[in-house]
């Protein structure tokens, strides 16, 4: 799950390069989201290619925002877990 890896990658010292096929495919789903900022490059094409890695920047405010109310650990920070309401009311806050 694509916020599993978000929540590793929150306890890791940035940036980090990632190898894994299936990571960088989560990574493509949570930088499409707006949650990290990532160097992913495009799928390759052939099993002979060698494949390249991606690196991990940074998270962004948002990515730490969906942490606190979607992490599959539970909320990075104390308090009690926000509705989904809450969460979009404070995302249009933003903008």
């Amino acid at each position: 799950m694509p916020m599993d890896l978000l929540e590793e990658l929150a306890d890791a010292k940035l940036p980090v390069r990632v190898t894994d096929p299936f990571a960088i495919d989560k990574l493509r789903i949570l930088g499409a989201a707006g949650y990290l900022l990532s160097d992913v490059p495009e799928r390759w094409r052939s099993p002979d290619e060698a494949r390249p890695a991606a690196a991990v920047l940074g998270i962004t405010p948002l990515g730490h925002k969906a942490l606190r109310y979607f992490a599959p650990h539970g909320p990075r920070r104390s308090g009690a877990k926000a509705s989904l309401a809450d969460l979009i009311d404070s995302l249009f806050e933003a903008y």
